[in-house]
């Protein structure tokens, strides 16, 4: 089947079709439609729980778990439409594994784990849960003041990105060579986001002590 024919078609009718025929293209295109959902997730979760100490090769080390551990365990999935949801949780108990990790081998201890905690982690999901809805409005205008700062281009980028967007459809979009090359935009613009997410912070603190 042509990989086109594969994305008109919805999660619920793919992973039938892979327990049918179990092509690896069907695996692919699941990939494909929702890695930046779960890169985004497991950002979220590490950066929440480990600051400055992550990595993007953690982050990617999260999501790469998170898929093995969804298409090893796929044929189980009772409801295939709860394909989206399910793959989530994945991703959030997969990066908070790797979070745990970490914490022993650096000598973090959990309880110190949100001293540490990025506002860019608070960027939320599509579909944010309650918990991720109720925000500080400290934390709020932080967010608003480093997307400012963000060119034009890099502003749409973050949306894109937000709204769920493959790379793929982001390099078409905004014009990129390939969907290689949006994803290395990203991790720059994340960089970039920090960097002004702990300018400003520090600044913030150094205006409350004057």
């Amino acid at each position: 089947m042509k990989i086109q024919a594969l994305g008109r078609m919805s999660d619920e009718e793919l992973i039938k079709l892979w327990r049918k025929r179990g092509n690896r293209e069907i695996l692919g295109e699941l990939f494909r439609r929702h890695r930046p959902m779960v890169e985004r997730i497991v950002y979220r979760e590490l950066s929440i729980r480990l600051g400055n100490n992550m990595t993007d090769e953690d982050v990617e080390d999260g999501v790469q778990e998170t898929f093995y551990k969804a298409f090893k365990n796929i044929g189980s999935l009772r409801d295939p439409k709860k394909f989206k949801g399910w793959l989530k949780r994945i991703a959030q108990r997969t990066a908070i594994d790797i979070a745990r990790k970490k914490w022993k081998e650096i000598g973090i201890l959990e309880d110190e784990s949100e001293k540490m905690k990025n506002i860019i982690g608070s960027i939320p999901d599509t579909d944010p849960t309650p918990e991720e809805i109720v925000i500080r409005k400290e934390e709020l205008e932080i967010l608003e003041k480093t997307k400012k700062e963000l060119s034009n281009r890099e502003q749409k980028f973050v949306e894109l990105y937000l709204e769920n967007k493959s790379y793929e459809e982001i390099a078409k979009e905004l014009g990129y060579s390939s969907s290689q090359s949006a994803c290395v935009t990203m991790r720059r613009i994340r960089k970039k986001l920090k960097k002004i997410a702990n300018r400003i912070l520090n600044e913030k603190g150094r205006d409350e002590n004057d």
